[in-house]
């Protein structure tokens, strides 16, 4: 009978819950890339919506990009300075960062070589001239992609560094909810599975959505008027799920 049982409750398990370490580390690793590729993807989509029909009155071709990089520098240049988060961590990211920037987009000749490719020169053929043509009509674009990309590597560096936030307001969101949990025990209050899978549900996609909308905004804005909303949201879920629990572990 027991065999039985056994043998219904294992058929019954996703395939998924019988992976190893390794494969759910892999995919983790993947859904991480994911969420990276596609921020990566809406930020170069938002900023050439914006050229087109946005910032076209106030910014000039990829100005606007090549002005949201060097706003996002200062303020990873300020939290550096003023130790608003770990000033080690804060000075070494700034230096890797852009040395990284600067062998990725300079150094490789990728900015040179997207502004010359459009300059046209007395040896080319109709061929070349056409798709000389072509490019310069999409240079502004192609220049404000790589300067969105190069805005995007620094906001992943202050996101990265940001992490200890959510972590924090998790960890004291978790340890007053299991207090709130432990009350409606002891008083002989009833747990709320449904809440509590709701409330569970909502956790990861708060600390997903933070960094899509972080990654893809159009304009520069401070990181703490961004992380600190959706760390709160991150610590809500956590306190509502903790809180419902059932009564016994």
């Amino acid at each position: 009978m027991s065999s039985a049982s056994e043998t219904q409750s294992s058929a019954g398990r996703h395939p998924s819950d019988k992976r190893g370490i390794i494969p759910n580390l892999f995919g983790l690793v993947s859904r991480i890339f994911g969420v990276l590729f596609f921020s990566a993807f809406m930020s170069i989509i938002v900023e050439w919506v914006g050229m087109t029909w946005w910032f076209a009155d106030d910014y000039s071709g990829y100005s606007h990009a090549q002005m949201m990089l060097q706003q996002e520098l200062t303020y990873l240049n300020t939290s550096a300075r003023e130790g608003t988060m770990d000033t080690y961590a804060a000075v070494k990211a700034n230096h890797y960062v852009e040395s990284v920037i600067d062998f990725a987009f300079f150094q490789s000749g990728v900015m040179s070589w997207l502004h010359s490719t459009h300059v046209t020169e007395p040896g080319d053929n109709q061929l070349v001239l056409y798709f000389k043509q072509i490019q310069s009509v999409i240079y502004d674009y192609l220049v404000a992609m790589a300067y969105t990309l190069m805005t995007f590597i620094v906001r992943v560096t202050i996101l990265t560094l940001s992490l200890p936030v959510f972590f924090i307001f998790g960890f004291v969101a978790l340890a007053d909810g299991l207090m709130k949990r432990d009350l409606r025990r002891f008083t002989g209050g009833h747990e709320s599975s449904f809440v509590y899978h709701i409330a569970k549900g909502f956790s990861t996609p708060m600390l997903v959505l933070g960094w899509i909308v972080y990654l893809a905004m159009p304009i520069s804005i401070h990181p703490n008027y961004i992380i600190t909303p959706f760390a709160a949201l991150f610590a809500f879920a956590i306190f509502i799920a903790s809180s419902k629990f059932k009564k016994y572990l």
